[in-house]
């Protein structure tokens, strides 16, 4: 068996396979306006342009159409889009008892140091009357007891 013989690119003649009549592209645009209107005078109807069918044919199923579009993208997004919930009330954990709250929070393994990073605490406590708020009704003693075994430097501030 022989084996195929490879061809290359540049060894090939540069030369066109098909050629067009002389003034063929000139006169196109005249010769099928000459044989439309002989189809159309033996067949004894009239030519009527493309577009002129579409736009009489597709009126009326328009506004259905764009209708229907507009009821299922609506219903998409109805459906598919998460419940966004906003921010709870002032009131809303008043109900809930520190018990609840704490077992809330052991259940979800956080601890202080974790709820005192969080970006709410950290603005509620900005303010020095909410910090004085909560150690009203704190002992003097236990404060002083906790500052002692606690050493607090400007590092930990």
């Amino acid at each position: 068996m022989e084996k195929p013989k490879r061809i290359r690119l540049d060894e090939l003649e540069r030369k066109h396979p098909f050629t067009v009549p002389e003034g063929y592209f000139e006169n196109l645009a005249e010769d099928i306006r000459e044989k439309a209107a002989r189809i159309a005078a033996a067949e004894d109807r009239p030519v009527v342009p493309l577009h002129q069918k579409a736009s009489s044919f597709g009126r009326w199923w328009r506004v259905p159409a764009v209708a229907a579009s507009i009821t299922l993208v609506a219903g998409l997004l109805w459906f598919t889009l998460p419940v966004r919930q906003g921010p709870l009330g002032p009131d809303a954990l008043a109900t809930v008892s520190d018990d609840a709250i704490l077992e809330y929070l052991e259940s979800q393994d956080l601890d202080y140091f974790d709820l005192a990073s969080q970006d709410v605490v950290q603005k509620a406590f900005q303010d020095e009357s909410t910090i004085l708020q909560y150690l009203d009704n704190v002992d003097d003693a236990l404060i002083r007891e906790q500052l002692l075994e606690n050493s607090i430097d400007d590092e930990t501030i």
